[in-house]
This record gives C-alpha cells, sequence and structure tokens, in this order.
C-alpha cells in the first residue's frame, strides 16, 4: 500500500514520540509554526538558559518539525513554480531600479544644460555620470548575486519556508494535531514542573489560566494559544495579582515579572523571539479543566502525579514478529522490566496480563488491563468487578489504552487504578515507539531498578 505524503509526515514524526520533552517541545513547535505568520526562519529561542531549561529540546524539535515539514511540501506543492516565482520578483526589482536610476541620471544632465554654461555644465554632467555609474555597478553586483543565488537553490529554501504558510501546510499541521492530541497531552503533563509553584501560586496560576481561555488570543484547533501581546500578558498577571492583593492585604505577591518567569521554568509557559518582538505559547493540555482542578486541589498526591520522575530505562527489546496487538507490545514491556508474565486472558474487546515481580522476597502483584481503542467507564467498572472477585488481590491495578477521556481517567481513579494512555494507536507500524511510549509511563509508577 503506498503511503499518501501527510502519512509518511506523520509516520516521520512519530520516531520523536518515544520521549516525553521531544514530544512536548514537537507540540509547541507545531504550534508556534501553525500560528505564526511570519517567515518561519525568523522565529528564535530566547538564549537564557534560567528561563528556558529546556530550550536545547525545544531548538532540536522544532528543527526536526521544521525538517520534516519541507520534506512534506516538497512532495506536495509547487517549490520550483514558487522559487522561481521569488528569483523573477527580486530580479525584476533590480531591473527597474536600474532604469529609474537612468531615467533620473537623464532628467539630472538636461537640468543641467538648462540652468548653467556650456563649460560649466560639461564638469557637472561628467560628475553626474561617474556617480550613476558606481550606481548602475552596484545593482548590478546585487543582480548577479540574485541569478548566483537561485543556482545555488537558495530560492528554493525561501520558498519552501514561504509555503509552510500555504493552506497544504496547515491542514498537515492541524491534522498532525488530532490524530496524535491524546499523546501530546501526555507528554504535556509528564513535563510540566508545578512542584516550584506555592500554593498560592498555584491559585493564581489557575486564574491566569481561566482569564487566558477566555481571550481572543490565536488557538490551534485543539485549543493551544500563541500570545503575540507581550503587553497584554504582563496586563494580565498585574490584575490577577492585584485581585489576590486585595483579597489577602497582607500577603506580598511576587510581581507579575518574576512570576512569568516561574511559569517558563514550570513548563507552563513557552517563549519565542520572532524577529524583536516576544512571542507565549500556552499547550492546550494546561488549559483543560481537569488540569486546572488538578492545580486548585489541595491534595499533594495528586499534584505528585504530574511531577516529572526523570528514568534511565535500557533499550527495549522487544520481539517484533510477536507483537501483533497492544496486549503483545504490554506483556512484552512488562518482561523487560523484570516481571515474570503468568497470565494472559484475552476477551472479545480487551486483553489482561497479570504478572509479578520479587521485592525484597514478597511477590509484587500487577494486573493490567490492555484495551485498544478508546477506554469506557464500563471497561473500567469491569476491572474493578474482576479485581474485586480475585482470591489473591494485585499490588498495582493499570489499565492500558490507546485513548481515554478525562472523565473515565478519573473513574478508574475512584476505583484505585492507575490508567496510562499512549496517545498511539495500537495497530502502529512502528511498535519499537509504542513500546518505548509504555515501557516510560510504567516505569514512573513501577519504580525500575535497572540493577
Amino acid at each position: 500500500m503506498i503511503m499518501q505524503p501527510v502519512d509518511e509526515l506523520m509516520a516521520e514524526l512519530e520516531e520523536v514520540f518515544i520521549d516525553d520533552e521531544m514530544t512536548c517541545a514537537t507540540y509547541v513547535a507545531l504550534t508556534v509554526t501553525l500560528l505564526e505568520d511570519v517567515p518561519k526562519n525568523l522565529i528564535h529561542l530566547i538564549p537564557s538558559p534560567p528561563y528556558a531549561p529546556n530550550r536545547e529540546v525545544l531548538s532540536r524539535a522544532f528543527s526536526k518539525f521544521l525538517g520534516s515539514l519541507k520534506r512534506y511540501l516538497k512532495k506536495v506543492c509547487d517549490v520550483n513554480s514558487e522559487a522561481e516565482s521569488l528569483y523573477k520578483k527580486n530580479k525584476d526589482s533590480i531591473q527597474r531600479q536600474i532604469e529609474k536610476l537612468r531615467e533620473d541620471t537623464l532628467k539630472k544632465i538636461e537640468n543641467v544644460k538648462s540652468k548653467y554654461s556650456e563649460q560649466y555644465h560639461e564638469r557637472k554632467i561628467e560628475e553626474l555620470r561617474k556617480r550613476h555609474e558606481k550606481s548602475e555597478e552596484g545593482l548590478k553586483n546585487r543582480l548577479r548575486t540574485i541569478e548566483e543565488n537561485f543556482k545555488k537553490g537558495r530560492y528554493h529554501e525561501e520558498a519552501l519556508i514561504r509555503l509552510m504558510n500555504h493552506q497544504k501546510a496547515r491542514e498537515a499541521i492541524e491534522k498532525i494535531e488530532e490524530e496524535y492530541y491524546h499523546r501530546f497531552r501526555s507528554a504535556a503533563l509528564d513535563c510540566v514542573d508545578i512542584e516550584i509553584l506555592d500554593r498560592e501560586e498555584r491559585r493564581v496560576l489557575v486564574k491566569f489560566l481561566r482569564m487566558v481561555r477566555r481571550e481572543s488570543f490565536k488557538k490551534t484547533p485543539k485549543g493551544s494559544v500563541y500570545i503575540t501581546d507581550d503587553y497584554r500578558l504582563s496586563e494580565l498577571l498585574d490584575l490577577i495579582r492585584e485581585l489576590r492583593q486585595l483579597e489577602y492585604p497582607r500577603k506580598v505577591f511576587l510581581p507579575a515579572h518574576n512570576f512569568t518567569e516561574k511559569l517558563k521554568i514550570a513548563g507552563i509557559i513557552h517563549e519565542f523571539h520572532v524577529s524583536r518582538d516576544l512571542r507565549y505559547v500556552i499547550l492546550a493540555p494546561f488549559l483543560e479543566e481537569s488540569f486546572l482542578r488538578l492545580l486548585e486541589s489541595e491534595s499533594d498526591i495528586m499534584v505528585d502525579l504530574l511531577k516529572d520522575v526523570p528514568i534511565n530505562p535500557p533499550e527495549v527489546k522487544v520481539d517484533f514478529e510477536k507483537c501483533k496487538s497492544l496486549v503483545d507490545v504490554v506483556s512484552q514491556v512488562i518482561r523487560v522490566m523484570g516481571f515474570e508474565v503468568v497470565e494472559i486472558n484475552s476477551g472479545n474487546t480487551h486483553a489482561d496480563v497479570g504478572a509479578y515481580r520479587l521485592l525484597s522476597g514478597q511477590k509484587f502483584r500487577m494486573w493490567v488491563r490492555c484495551k485498544e481503542g478508546y477506554l469506557t467507564a464500563n471497561d473500567v467498572k469491569g476491572v474493578a468487578k474482576f479485581v474485586s472477585s480475585s482470591p489473591k488481590k494485585p499490588n498495582l491495578v493499570l489499565v492500558i489504552a490507546d485513548f481515554a477521556d478525562q472523565d473515565v481517567i478519573e473513574e478508574a481513579d475512584k476505583h484505585g487504578m492507575f490508567t496510562v494512555t499512549t496517545g498511539l494507536k495500537a495497530s502502529s507500524s512502528n511498535k519499537k515507539v509504542l513500546a518505548e511510549v509504555i515501557l516510560n509511563r510504567l516505569s514512573r509508577l513501577v519504580g525500575f531498578n535497572k540493577n
């Protein structure tokens, strides 16, 4: 089966989705590329490391995303025609300047002849001609540079940059966001570090994010926000600070500038330069009501679920020949983590994996429900019923699915289950990416011991 160019683009980008930081950074790059109107080569990251701890990852993700998008545009757009159009436009502009220079020089010569004596105007005309020759030579040099740049392919590169605002590019980017939003969402929530914010700052953040949602900022179809007005951002934060000061007159609050820097370090706000102007990105998962409720929660345990715990798992060694479904990938990954898989039960719509691992001489039991496609509330209730009737209760119950809505995740939490969403279809041809994503999630929950 021949893949369409947009499918090839998505398959190429899917390679970076193994890593949460790169996935999150790719979503930021996608948002900027979709919503920024100026040529994308004018976009730059803020260079100060204290305010952009993930700058290197963002830079790599942005470079990777633009490179993949260029390759896609070469397949779906007439880049040669666009390059020739740009070349002809610049060349014609110089030609017009040369013609105008000649016309202006002739007018000046006629003006000299009419105003001055013949003895004087010959010297004056000679000066005019020398200035004209020097200016014309400069323009001809620019013309030669334009022709050389065209031969070297620089106009093709510029054409690709301009085509990133083409409708075909926008449609492809929007499709990527739609297809992989669950993966982007889970990566963003895993990478955010809200532990640096105290409870009062979290409450201020909630008010700020609610105001951002109501503002008429540029947004992606899924709701990621692109703020192009630096003054408006500071104005919102100052307003919230003043309101909190009225509510708690004796409490000292961080100035808006300092609070903004903390939000950058936490990963809530990503900052860019476009020419000399500032731009800010706030990803859609941070504007969802579920995230705002989590920030408002008094429970440190819930906050810890969002905390990014860096790990260094070994390379996944998966027998790809045997991995035909999600449960195959899960069972392979569980074995890699040192668990003994003792049971696999397959149903019509799901499959279960039972496994254990010896910890200090005792069996740590884990039960995993694997559901391809969307997880439903009935799936969760079915797992809860099964676990309650089991003679030996597992220490950990996981539900792994391609996708799950927030209300279903909350339903699972009520029953003491952890929900892991991959954001990728289990039928994906790249099973290694799927395996890496699952390993990353499980390692965070179980505590992978690499020794």
